[in-house]
């Protein structure tokens, strides 16, 4: 039984990360949609920094969680 419990809760955890990574990746391209379209000399210079690191932790939570998920 603990076998069991182990491995539906092993998919839950990969599912989860990976659902957190592709929101991620999507959050950052809806950004960077709405940036190109409304930027202006306001913006912060930290913007591109951030889309940045918003698709490189989208990505990496998504491959983790795929990883994961077939081992």
């Amino acid at each position: 039984m603990f076998e069991l419990e182990e491995f539906i809760m092993n998919n839950f955890i990969s599912i989860f990360m990976l659902a957190v990574g592709l929101f991620e990746i999507y959050a950052t391209y809806r950004a960077f949609k709405e940036l190109k379209v409304s930027a202006d000399k306001n913006i912060s210079p930290f913007m591109p920094i951030a889309l940045y690191s918003g698709i490189s932790i989208g990505v990496i939570l998504a491959i983790v969680g795929l990883y994961t998920l077939f081992i």
